[in-house]
């Protein structure tokens, strides 16, 4: 009975141990942590207008829902033929946006070896060795002995504690913010073409109005110039006349050179040598989309360079979990 005993306690403790043996190994296969996105509580809209209307003797407020203006494309936003050209041109010559492809590439490529990291590995090598014996060390075997070596190499990691899961995820989340870069590159050219080619517009209209007005002044000046000489005025008005028309007319080389200075640069974003810029006029120029906020919580999340951060963390996350394997 004594010993039935003792196999029996035996028997618990070896239980007992292969069941903590089990928990631990069991607790040791999940130290990595999955990664999730904060929750964003917001509400349906964001300080939407509200305008007020008469209803039946009534008054009663009308709330109108507003468009995220980030899901915008750009060629909706800029209708203008000549400026979509510009855009179009600056897109394919500017070489930071190929530099970014490039490192798009690259992530591509590094995100495919970190997923054959799951596969298992063969590495294969064959080589040959020749010597030459002296005569007196021959014993009679030939002198020259050649040796071929091949070796075959196998090698196959399991991903127990996900480390290569967490390896491969840290590849996908740098290739996805080098693509949030370089869309950040594009956003930051549309906007700077579509600025200049605008200020562009407005040193037009700018330039055609002081012309106008420079005329008017010296008719003006013509005009007050006669009448002085039929002593209907003194000489200050033809003095003051003067120097209207005066003013008008050196405004005119200062605009003219801004104009060059903004071709120039406009020139230099689409990947050409400096020269003029075709271009309509400001009173052609339509706006036929609305730009309402949304919710602001939207627009920081369609930011490219908000996109690229956001990815980083996460990439840092998945680093902290490769450690902890």
């Amino acid at each position: 009975m004594i010993h039935y005993y003792s196999q029996l306690k035996k028997k618990s403790y070896r239980l007992a141990f292969m069941s903590i043996l089990g928990l631990l190994t069991w607790s040791s296969c999940h130290v990595t942590r999955p990664y999730s996105v904060p929750e964003n509580k917001v509400k349906d809209s964001f300080r939407s207008p509200t305008y007020s209307a008469l209803d039946s003797g009534y008054v009663k407020n009308i709330a109108h829902d507003t468009i995220n203006i980030a899901t915008v494309k750009w060629s909706d936003m800029f209708t203008d033929t000549m400026l979509q050209q510009l855009i179009t041109e600056g897109l394919q010559a500017n070489i930071d946006i190929k530099i970014a492809v490039e490192r798009i590439t690259e992530a591509q490529v590094n995100v495919r070896l970190k997923k054959t990291a799951f596969l298992p590995s063969l590495e294969a090598s064959i080589s040959a060795n020749t010597q030459q014996m002296p005569a007196f060390q021959s014993f009679g075997y030939p002198r020259n002995n050649t040796q071929y070596d091949m070796r075959l190499y196998t090698d196959w990691e399991i991903d127990i504690w996900d480390k290569l899961g967490s390896a491969k995820r840290v590849a996908l989340s740098q290739l996805l913010a080098t693509d949030a870069a370089k869309r950040a590159v594009q956003t930051q050219l549309i906007a700077n073409i579509a600025s200049d080619y605008y200020e562009l517009l407005a040193l037009d209209q700018q330039l055609m109005i002081i012309k106008k007005t420079a005329e008017n002044r010296a008719e003006d000046a013509a005009a007050i110039a006669e009448l002085f000489e039929n002593a209907m005025l003194n000489g200050v008005a033809v003095v003051q006349s003067k120097a209207n028309y005066y003013e008008a007319e050196l405004d005119v080389p200062d605009i003219e050179q801004k104009i060059k200075e903004t071709e120039n640069r406009l020139s230099f974003l689409v990947g050409r040598h400096p020269g003029a810029i075709l271009r309509q006029s400001l009173m052609k120029q339509q706006v036929n989309y609305d730009l309402n906020p949304g919710i602001p919580a939207q627009l920081l999340a369609h930011r490219p360079d908000v996109q690229m951060a956001e990815f980083n963390f996460r990439s840092a996350f998945e680093e902290t979990n490769i450690a902890r394997t």
